[in-house]
């Protein structure tokens, strides 16, 4: 049975922008942000030919509206997710096997199920455990000490949910 132990505590922001990516990901905010531009487009093309117009005055109140949604939900609530939780400043000791993950922290100490998890992913900094629609547990991929560790760590995850799964 392989299990592999990881011992870490986020730094300042650390989690904000690991999180911050998630959002990104899952409000597909890139994708919104072509759309807003375009429409935004569109408004001053009509505008430019036509005049201002009702139609145009509500283009502009959507995109407005919407950036600002698109914000708040990009930067916003990262940075408020990461200092509303106390848990986020403690030091994180996981142990990973077969059996499921053992969540060990200054106030938890849990075993959770691989069942709990929907699937994965990783970016240059990061790996993202999913479980739920906007529920991550996010690991600093500096917390593994050498790419051995890293590989084990993909071997036993790869045999929950595949070789890489897309971010939920």
């Amino acid at each position: 049975m392989e299990s592999l132990s990881l011992s870490f505590s986020y730094h300042p922001g650390e989690y904000a922008r690991a999180l911050r990516r998630v959002q990104i990901s899952k409000l597909r905010a890139v994708r919104d942000a072509v759309i807003a531009a375009s429409v935004l487009g569109l408004a001053a093309f009509l505008w430019l030919f036509n005049g201002y117009s009702w139609v145009v005055g509500v283009m502009l109140v959507s995109i407005l509206f919407f950036g600002l949604l698109l914000g708040f939900g990009v930067f916003v609530v990262p940075a408020l997710v990461s200092r509303s939780q106390p848990k986020l400043r403690e030091p994180y000791n996981l142990r990973f096997s077969d059996e499921g993950v053992h969540f060990r922290t200054t106030g938890i100490d849990s075993n959770l199920s691989w069942s709990l998890y929907s699937s994965w992913h990783q970016d240059s900094d990061f790996v993202y455990l999913f479980h739920g629609p906007r529920d991550v547990t996010i690991l600093p991929r500096r917390a593994f000490s050498n790419a051995d560790d890293e590989a084990l760590f993909v071997r036993l995850i790869s045999r929950r949910f595949g070789s890489r799964s897309a971010a939920a």
